[in-house]
């Protein structure tokens, strides 16, 4: 097993690249067989790579410019219902201390949380082309943000 230290060594040396700009990295989505029956789930690589956390439907924000959160973790609450049925999920409050996050939210307040990450970044690193909906999502925050800057070439870029 990986310390979490290993991870965290991952993340700042990915931070110190990346400069004024903001990371996203969403997990692999769980695939299904057919009906309701899912393949067993894996991670996507890069997510893993900076994490170790392996569950779907979670999303890393990397954002080195930011005064508080540098780490953000967005994390499928736990639901005990849910979770005789699809498995442990580690939660909100767990997933920050578990994985070192600066914060956690809920996968669900994504959209409302993520502008704030973005705002001040002047590139948005993201690997465009792995889920439509997702890719869909990034680019309307961009272009939602490049429409507060003024048109002399500023604002952040993709």
């Amino acid at each position: 097993m990986i310390p979490q230290t290993e991870y965290k060594e991952r993340r700042e040396q990915l931070m110190s690249k990346i400069g004024n700009g903001t990371a996203i990295f969403r997990s692999a989505p769980v695939a299904i067989m057919h009906n309701t029956v899912e393949y067993n789930f894996r991670q996507d690589s890069d997510f893993f790579y900076l994490t170790g956390f392996n569950e779907p439907e979670a999303v890393i924000v990397l954002a080195p410019h930011h005064e508080e959160h540098r780490f953000v973790l967005f994390v499928q609450p736990k639901e005990p219902e849910k979770e005789v049925w699809t498995g442990y999920r580690t939660g909100v409050e767990a997933a920050k201390e578990q994985f070192g996050a600066d914060e956690t939210y809920p996968i669900t307040e994504l959209n409302e949380k993520l502008p704030q990450y973005l705002k001040k970044a002047d590139r948005i690193y993201y690997h465009l082309g792995r889920d439509k909906p997702f890719n869909d999502t990034i680019l309307k925050h961009w272009q939602r943000l490049m429409g507060l800057y003024p048109k002399n070439g500023t604002g952040p870029m993709a």
